[in-house]
Parts: structure tokens; sequence; C-alpha cells
């Protein structure tokens, strides 16, 4: 009995791990997902003025 218990509890904590580690990828590939579903507007693809632009770094 007490082997199944401990092949269960084992079993319970790898399933627990994957879990996370699906979690964090899932976050992960939304935040990436997200920038193609809602893309920034600038003035060259809305109605938005120049002036209204982000500032863009040039490096």
């Amino acid at each position: 009995m007490r082997k199944t218990v401990d092949s269960l509890y084992a079993e319970n904590r790898t399933l627990n791990c994957n879990v996370d580690r699906l979690l964090k990828e899932n976050r992960e590939l939304s935040k990436r997902l997200e920038k193609y579903e809602k893309p920034l507007k600038d003035s060259g693809d809305s109605s938005t003025p120049p002036s209204k632009d982000p500032m863009k770094s040039e490096v």
C-alpha cells in the first residue's frame, strides 16, 4: 500500500511540474502572439497624426 502511495505522490509531483512549465510557456507564447493580434497603430496605417507616433530609438 505504501509503495502505491509513494508512486502516486511522485507522479503527482511530476504532473504538477509539467503543469507549471506549460503555464509559463503559455504565458510567454501569449505575450509574443499579442503583438501580432494587436499591432500598434501609427500614422502610416491609421488616421493618427504623425505627432502622435511613438518615439523610436535610433541605435
